[in-house]
C-alpha cells in the first residue's frame, strides 16, 4: 500500500486529504486546507516548491502521487450530440466538435469527454466533453514535481462526486435509473450537476455572493437557472431526486426551498461516510467538510471505480492503429529464414540419414559376403552333385527297370550286379547268377532284347556242377545301356519314378508261375520213361522242395569311375512256392 495525496486545486484555497489505498478501500490519514494569497500567486502563478513548504508547515506526510480535481469553471464543459460512430472514432469527432464550440484553440488546451448512456429518443450519440488550459495542468505537475511526487490524474469535482452518487443510491431501494440533482456549495463556488445512470449528464457553476445568508438565499435561484437551461435540450426531464453537499447549517434552508421548488426527496450527501477515517488525527469544521467531497470521490475512483470519470493527463483518444508494414515485412523475413534455416536443417539430416543408411548397408553386404564365402564349399558340393545327376546314370531307376524285367528267382537268379561306367564308354550291367537251364539265360537276354534301353552282348553261358537246383553259370554277362538324354545346362534333372515295392513283383511273378509250376508238377507226375509215378530224377526237384541255403541273395553294385557295387535283395524260392500253394488251396476250394 502507497500514500496518495487528493487535492481540491480552488482558486482561493487547496484543500486536500493525505490517505493510504489498498483492499478495496481508501484510509484517509490527515485532511487539511491551504489559503491560496493573491501574493503568492504572482504573475507567473505559484513558485516552484510553495506546494512543498506549505504542506511542511501543516506537518503533512510525503506521498508518492497526487490526483487532483478542479472546479467546474475553471474548465469548458459541454454535451456534445453526434452521429452513431464506433467508440474508436469518437475522440477525433469530439474534439473535431469543441473545437468548433471554444474559442481557445484545442492546442492550448486538454480535453477528455465521457460517452453518456443512450436514450430512446435520441438516435445518434452524446458524450459530455470538457477542456482546461494546459497552462494549470502544467502548474500543478511544477508543484508535484517540487514535492518529488508524481501526478497521476487530474480531473473535474463534479465528475469525481459522481462516486460518492453512485454509493449512496446503492443504498437506498428501488430503481435506480432516474435522474439525480447534486447541489454543493464548496466556500464561495456553487456547484449543480446531473446525474444519469452513473454519470454526470450535466454540470453548472456559480460564484456566490458574500455574507452567510447572502449566499444561502442565492443556491436556489441558481439551481432554477441551471434546471432552465437544461430543461431548454431536455423538456421531459424529470428530476427524482436531490443530494446536498453543504453545512449542516445550511442543510435545513436548502433542503426545505428545494423540495418545494422540485418537489422531489432531498437527502444530504456524506462524503466521509464512504472511507474509512479511524485513522484520521484532524477532522475538519462542519462547515469545510464538503470541501472535501471531490478529493474524496478521486481517491474512490482510484480504488475502486464505479462511474466514469475525466482525466485530462490520460485522456480518451483515438486508438491508433499500427502500421504493420514494417512488423509483418520483418515477421515475414524471420519467417523465411527460418523456413531456409528448416530447409537447410532438413536437407543435412537427410544427407546423414542415407550416410548412416549407406554405412548400415556397407555392412550388411559385408555380413552378406561373408555369409556367401562361408555356403561356397556346399555351393560346390552341389555344383558336383548337379554335374553328376546331368552326366550319370540313374541306377536305382536303372536296377528297378531290371529287375522287372527278370523272370522269377525259381529260374533265374543273381549273385551280383554290377553298375558301372568308365569315361565316355557307355553305362553296362555286368551280372553275375545262376539258371535252371540254358534256356532260361536265353530267354533273359530275349528279354532286355525287347527293350531299347539294353542291348545285351552275346554270351555262352556254361553248366557247372556248384548247384545241383541252378546248374547253369551266368558269369559276368555285359548288359550295355543306351546314353540318356542330357538335360540342358542349368535344368534340374527329373526325378525318377518311385520303385514299386519288391513284395508285389515277387508276388506278381510267383502268380504267373503258379500255372506253370502246376502243370510242370503234373508232367512230372506222369511216366515219362515208365518210371514208377511220384519217382522224379534225382538232378530234379521240386520248386517247393528248394533247400533254403541253395537260394542267394540278389545283389547289385553301381558305380561311377572306378565301378560301385551295389546289393539288391532277391525273392527267396520258399516264399514263392508258399505262395503257389496258398493259390493252389484257394482254387480248390
Amino acid at each position: 500500500m502507497s500514500d496518495i495525496l487528493a487535492l481540491e486545486w480552488e482558486h482561493e484555497q487547496i484543500a486536500g486529504v493525505l490517505a493510504t489505498l489498498g483492499g478495496g478501500q481508501v484510509r484517509v490519514r490527515q485532511c487539511f486546507v491551504i489559503p491560496r494569497e493573491p501574493a503568492a500567486r504572482g504573475e507567473q502563478g505559484l513558485p516552484p516548491g510553495w506546494l512543498r513548504g506549505e504542506l511542511a508547515k501543516l506537518g503533512v506526510g510525503n506521498a508518492s502521487q497526487v490526483v487532483v480535481t478542479l472546479p467546474r469553471d475553471d474548465g469548458f464543459v459541454r454535451r456534445l450530440e453526434l452521429p452513431e460512430v464506433p467508440d474508436d472514432d469518437l475522440p477525433a469527432m469530439v474534439r473535431l466538435q469543441m473545437g468548433t464550440k471554444s474559442s481557445v484553440s484545442m492546442d492550448e488546451q486538454s480535453l477528455d469527454f465521457l460517452p453518456l448512456a443512450k436514450r430512446s429518443e435520441m438516435p445518434g450519440r452524446e458524450v459530455l466533453a470538457a477542456t482546461v488550459p494546459h497552462e494549470l495542468v502544467s502548474e500543478i505537475q511544477q508543484q508535484c514535481q517540487g514535492m518529488n511526487a508524481t501526478l497521476a490524474g487530474v480531473g473535474l469535482a463534479a465528475t469525481a462526486i459522481a462516486e460518492l452518487v453512485v454509493r449512496a443510491e446503492a443504498g437506498i431501494p428501488g430503481d435506480r435509473t432516474g435522474v439525480s440533482l447534486v447541489v454543493g456549495r464548496f466556500a464561495h463556488r456553487l456547484e449543480i450537476a446531473v446525474y444519469r445512470l452513473g454519470g454526470v449528464f450535466f454540470s453548472h457553476a456559480a460564484r456566490l455572493s458574500s455574507g452567510v445568508d447572502g449566499e444561502t438565499q442565492s443556491i436556489v435561484p441558481e439551481v432554477s437557472r441551471a434546471l432552465v437551461a437544461l430543461r431548454g435540450a431536455l423538456s421531459d426531464l424529470k428530476i427524482e431526486r436531490v443530494w446536498t453537499l453543504v453545512s449542516p447549517a445550511e442543510q435545513e434552508t436548502v433542503s426545505t426551498a428545494l423540495e418545494r421548488r422540485l418537489n422531489c426527496e432531498v437527502r444530504p450527501l456524506d462524503a466521509w461516510g464512504t472511507v474509512d477515517t479511524a485513522s484520521l488525527s484532524n477532522w475538519p469544521e462542519e462547515s469545510l467538510r464538503s470541501q472535501f467531497a471531490g478529493p474524496l470521490g478521486m481517491l474512490l475512483s482510484r480504488e475502486a471505480p464505479r462511474a466514469l470519470g475525466l482525466d485530462f493527463l490520460n485522456p480518451r483518444k483515438t486508438v491508433v492503429k499500427p502500421d504493420t508494414r514494417k512488423r509483418n515485412l520483418t515477421y515475414a523475413g524471420l519467417g523465411a529464414g527460418a523456413l531456409v534455416a528448416s530447409l537447410l536443417g532438413y536437407q543435412m539430416w537427410t544427407v546423414s540419414s542415407l550416410d548412416s543408411e549407406i554405412e548400415q548397408l556397407k555392412f550388411k553386404d559385408n555380413q552378406l559376403a561373408l555369409e556367401i564365402k562361408k555356403g561356397k564349399p556346399v555351393e560346390n558340393a552341389v555344383a558336383l552333385i548337379d554335374k553328376w545327376r546331368t552326366d550319370g546314370v540313374d541306377w536305382l531307376d536303372q536296377m528297378r527297370d531290371f529287375v522287372d524285367r527278370m523272370p522269377s528267382t525259381e529260374r533265374v537268379y543273381l549273385e551280383s550286379l554290377q553298375m558301372t561306367k568308365i569315361g565316355s564308354q557307355p553305362p553296362k550291367l555286368i551280372a553275375h547268377g545262376f539258371a535252371r537251364d540254358q534256356k532260361d539265360v536265353m530267354e533273359l537276354s530275349s528279354a532286355l532284347h525287347t527293350s531299347d534301353r539294353y542291348r545285351v552282348m552275346p554270351y555262352q553261358a556254361s553248366k557247372t556242377g556248384a548247384d545241383s537246383f541252378y546248374p547253369w553259370r551266368i558269369d559276368g554277362q555285359e548288359i550295355l545301356l543306351a546314353e540318356p538324354e542330357k538335360p540342358k545346362p542349368g535344368a534340374k534333372g527329373k526325378t525318377a519314378p518311385a520303385a514299386e515295392p519288391r513284395v508285389k513283383v515277387n508276388e506278381s511273378a510267383s502268380e504267373e508261375s503258379a500255372p506253370a509250376r502246376k502243370s510242370a508238377a503234373s508232367d512230372e507226375k506222369q511216366p515219362a520213361d515208365k518210371k514208377p509215378a511220384g519217382k522224379e530224377p534225382a538232378d530234379k526237384v521240386p520248386a517247393d522242395e528248394v533247400p533254403t541255403d541253395k537260394v542267394p541273395t540278389a545283389t547289385a553294385a553301381a558305380g561311377k569311375g572306378d565301378a560301385a557295387n551295389a546289393e539288391a535283395p532277391a525273392q527267396q524260392p520258399e516264399a514263392a512256392d508258399a505262395k503257389d500253394q496258398n493259390g493252389a488251396e484257394k482254387e480248390k476250394q
